[in-house]
């Protein structure tokens, strides 16, 4: 799985981590590191509930090699425990 780095983004787009950072703030309402972790549990919570992933599955696949932290972000940000999607 290939890394996203803010930084490399920036220099993608030829300007500075700063001002990219503002730029996507003003337009997405959020920092990117809260855009890509809730982009991250909205596409866990759709491998569990339309593809029957399992949990464990479901955080490999969106990046997260250690489950217990998994769990513990995906709580801090749906409310719930990603075994609710399993049952």
């Amino acid at each position: 799985m290939y890394e996203i780095h803010f930084k490399e983004l920036a220099e993608i787009a030829h300007v500075s981590a700063g001002h990219l950072s503002r730029l996507f703030s003003k337009d997405t309402g959020s920092s990117f590191s809260e855009y890509l972790i809730t982009f991250r549990m909205n596409k866990a919570i759709e491998l569990m509930t339309k593809q029957d992933a399992a949990c464990v599955e479901a955080a490999n696949f969106v990046g997260y090699t250690d489950y217990a932290q998994f769990s513990k972000i995906f709580k801090k940000y749906t409310g719930v425990s990603p075994n609710y999607y399993k049952t």
